[in-house]
């Protein structure tokens, strides 16, 4: 890129970076470049002043601004490059995702053609998240949002690199990889400013990556405090929408579900208020979501119908696959000749303004047969979960979708059975929810922020079968090694049924909610040989312990160091060897800490550390 581009590029950023100006600085601006200045200086005047009508959601007043730069520009300028952008982020917002996705690429062809790649990294970004994201279309959102990052990156734009990090995030957030979201949260914090919107969307993120635990509401209601204070300043309609469906999710894990239903209504009422079609859809599943956990399935029904109409104009697969989840659900949970709800009649602008009330009753109901409306929407589901590849939505699910799979597949139509089926083959390969598991001075796994009961493990020999596959090589052992080593008084004949249990017991104690005939994603049993899944994300401390040894880092690694591994199986043979190895790894560790600490004048911490060696091993 020459010097030109480059300061052009620059030029583009500063207009599109304008939030700290006000509407009517940037109107006498305007004023002054129709008096003195060049015909560049009114275009860019002009698209300042619609980018900030933009954020405020005047879409009327952002169109005619832009209207006048498309009549007026030269057909090869920045301006009339960041005009197309601009009216495809104003059609994306009204609804119209077709006319935003030609708008993006006809701005992306003309920022090629000009080398403007400030440009191609905004429309590139607006194509993430305004066009793929809303629709479902997972994989495209994660091309497009790592392509903005790398532009961006290249064009050194600091604290912007959140807008496609934001993108790359809500991906891996949306789809489960909790882990890889983790990850670009931190990205993100590195770069925002505080009390940005950046900052805001990085709380959000955070938010929704917050484990169940003790502190667990009171840490989420100090995050969404935060970014609801940068939603209420900036006006941002994506942030506010964000804020009140996380603060709705909170409550309802916490099961006060009247507070969560006051935040789903005002989250379904601030979408319509702002017009921002891309989350209507979103905000009244979620509100169905609550009336399903309060037990209002009348409420349910009315807003997963409504929600469908919504999603089915904007073709947003993902939010259409959802409602068809939750609807198949409900009606297959309900008594024969359920009565279900129908869209109301009246007009469009009377439907939403329905959508935006809470009304206990819903809209009216006409009774129909519920068994076969539940095949066919659970049909419709299959369908756009196979074909969206969307089958992490099982794993998010679980409590509504694995019942209804496992109902499912005894299902006496061959067409239902046959379907259910090949989505069990697709749920097999979605990981499940990591461990974080604890062996050095005691013996824990935590499993989506709680710790599993400990009672559970010592039944039938589960904790110790998880234990010996934990350490040995690749998590796998053959069914006679493992019989050799935790029953070695017993012929292969009498073990047999207690390696059976065994086994049965431990995919108990990982997914106690799974289903008779669905297959353990964490253990393996297959020809004689058990093999043991860590999912993605799953931490084991011995693990990162040797790690840190292996990477010098002696802080990290004593930290992590609680006392002898796997301490309830003391006694056991084939644990001597591996504890007596990380005893000595420990022992070396606190000598060479031991010895930079004296070094450093350090002497109080220096003879702590000899202390602890000479209390594991005297000699």
């Amino acid at each position: 890129m020459d010097d030109t581009s480059a300061a052009r590029n620059g030029i583009g950023a500063e207009l599109d970076r304008s939030g700290g100006i006000s509407i009517q600085s940037a109107q006498l601006f305007l004023q002054q470049a129709r008096l003195t200045g060049t015909p560049e200086d009114v275009f860019s005047a002009l698209i300042r002043l619609a980018h900030l009508h933009f954020r405020q959601g005047r879409h009327t007043q952002t169109r005619t601004l832009v209207d006048e730069v498309l009549r007026d520009a030269p057909t090869d300028s920045f301006a009339r490059c960041d005009a197309l952008r601009i009216l495809g982020n104003c059609a994306a917002e009204l609804g119209d995702p077709d006319a935003a996705e030609v708008y993006y690429h006809q701005a992306i062809d003309l920022a090629r053609q000009l080398n403007y790649r400030y440009a191609l990294y905004k429309c590139l970004h607006s194509l993430a998240t305004n066009i793929y994201w809303p629709r479902g279309q997972f994989d495209l959102t994660l091309a497009a949002g790592k392509e903005a990052l790398a532009q961006a990156m290249a064009l050194n734009l600091g604290e912007e690199l959140w807008f496609p990090l934001a993108d790359i995030a809500w991906v891996y957030w949306s789809t489960g990889q909790r882990h890889l979201a983790s990850e670009i949260a931190d990205q993100m914090e590195s770069v925002v400013a505080p009390g940005s919107l950046g900052d805001g969307f990085t709380c959000c993120l955070r938010a929704g990556l917050v484990e169940p635990g003790p502190d667990f509401l009171e840490t989420m209601l100090l995050l969404y405090q935060h970014a609801r204070s940068i939603a209420e300043t900036t006006g941002d309609p994506g942030l506010n929408a964000e804020v009140r469906l996380g603060l709705c999710r909170a409550y309802r894990t916490v099961k006060d579900f009247p507070a969560a239903a006051v935040w789903a209504d005002d989250a379904v009422a601030a979408t319509f208020r702002m017009n921002y079609r891309q989350f209507q859809a979103t905000a009244t599943i979620e509100r169905a979501r609550t009336a399903i956990a309060a037990g209002n399935q009348a409420s349910a029904l009315a807003d997963l119908q409504f929600a469908i109409e919504l999603a089915t104009q904007l073709r947003a697969n993902f939010d259409l696959a959802q409602a068809y989840l939750l609807l198949a659900a409900l009606l297959q949970r309900a008594q024969p000749a359920r009565r279900t709800v129908q869209p109301t009649a009246g007009t469009r602008r009377e439907r939403s303004r329905q959508a935006t009330q809470s009304t206990p009753g819903g809209p009216p109901m006409q009774s129909i047969g519920h068994g076969q409306e539940a095949r066919a929407m659970w049909l419709e589901a299959v369908s756009r979960i196979v074909s969206g590849g969307y089958a992490f939505l099982l794993e998010q699910e679980r409590s509504i979708a694995f019942p209804l799979l496992a109902y499912y597949l005894t299902d006496k139509d061959p067409e239902v059975s046959n379907v259910s089926a090949t989505l069990l083959n697709h749920l097999s390969r979605v990981p499940p929810p990591s461990l974080n598991i604890v062996t050095l001075g005691r013996f824990e796994v935590w499993q989506r922020g709680q710790v599993i009961e400990k009672s559970v493990w010592h039944q039938r020999k589960a904790g110790e079968l998880f234990r010996l596959l934990l350490f040995s090589a690749g998590h796998t052992l053959t069914r006679d090694e493992i019989i050799e080593t935790l029953w070695p008084d017993k012929s292969i004949t009498q073990a047999q049924p207690l390696f059976h249990r065994a086994t049965s017991q431990l995919r108990r104690v990982l997914e106690p909610d799974l289903p008779d005939k669905f297959p353990s994603r964490y253990l393996e049993v297959d020809e004689g040989r058990v093999t043991l899944h860590l999912p993605p994300g799953s931490i084991v401390d011995f693990e990162e312990f040797e790690q840190h040894v292996c990477h010098e880092q002696w802080t990290e690694a004593l930290a992590l160091y609680g006392g002898d591994l796997f301490p309830d199986d003391r006694y056991a043979e084939w644990t001597a060897a591996a504890r007596e190895r990380l005893t000595q790894l420990y022992l070396r560790v606190l000598i060479i800490q031991a010895q930079l600490d004296f070094n450093a004048n350090d002497y109080t911490t220096t003879l702590d550390r000899c202390r602890r060696a000479l209390a594991i091993e005297p000699w």
